[in-house]
């Protein structure tokens, strides 16, 4: 696989679109805010974690340090920091696939058995 810079230039604009998107839905009836941000913003929100994915991978550059710098500005518009964090922990996934108590995307023997059907799964 190849570096591919324009992702860092697309996730930029992305993470832009979002701020630029809340600001003019601010004054907006409930409703229209509402709907809105769940069809829009989470859309936005949703993108920005899969670059923030693609970055933990240093898909973008050569450079450690610029991926990261570029997952972290993805995160300005999510209002929750977890490049980070989400960085540190897929790359143990990746170290520890499918190992029972070490890879961090595996469920927990309480989850397994307390979402065992469609309803608790929704809950």
């Amino acid at each position: 696989m190849v570096k591919d810079p324009s992702l860092a230039l697309i996730s930029i604009l992305v993470c832009s679109t979002n701020i630029i998107f809340a600001y003019f839905i601010q004054n907006q009836p409930w409703y229209i805010f509402t709907a809105a941000a769940y069809l829009i913003g989470a859309t936005i929100n949703h993108s920005l974690h899969i670059f923030v994915h693609d970055l933990t991978h240093y898909t973008a550059f050569e450079s450690i340090f610029l991926n990261r710098m570029i997952a972290f500005i993805c995160n300005i518009s999510t209002a929750l920091p977890t490049a980070m964090s989400f960085g540190k922990y897929h790359y143990i996934h990746h170290e520890q696939l499918g190992i029972p108590d070490v890879d961090p995307d595996l469920p927990l023997d309480i989850e397994i058995k307390m979402f065992r059907n469609t309803f608790t799964k929704i809950l």
